[in-house]
């Protein structure tokens, strides 16, 4: 279960809460054995390092080397839409965190 404060974080964009969802997608990706995370895992990685500041890519080296991301090393220039449309998929992102905690606390008290 995720706490609401952590999804309104990523939402608004926290760069640490930014850099703790990358490890945990570094995990995912070092875990790969689940078939339907195959190549969604990096595109969400990629996605989180184009909204991460500059000044934190150093704390990413570690999920950076993990996914090979070559294009890391450059500036990243984006227009006004595609920020737009990547801050629109990490509030999806958060929202389905959200549900996922949301149907989790509903097992748990289903099972109570």
């Amino acid at each position: 279960m995720l706490p609401d404060r952590f999804v309104s974080l990523l939402a608004a964009e926290d760069p640490r809460t930014l850099t703790i969802v990358g490890y945990f997608l570094m995990l995912l990706r070092r875990v790969g054995a689940i078939w339907w995370l195959k190549g969604v895992v990096k595109d969400e990685f990629e996605m989180l390092m184009d909204l991460l500041p500059k000044a934190w890519w150093s704390q990413m080296d570690w999920a950076i080397q993990e996914f090979k991301v070559s294009d890391m090393e450059g500036e990243v220039k984006d227009s006004e839409s595609q920020r737009v449309a990547r801050k629109i998929h990490v509030y999806h992102l958060g929202a389905s965190l959200v549900d996922s905690a949301w149907i989790e606390r509903k097992e748990l008290r289903s099972k109570a």
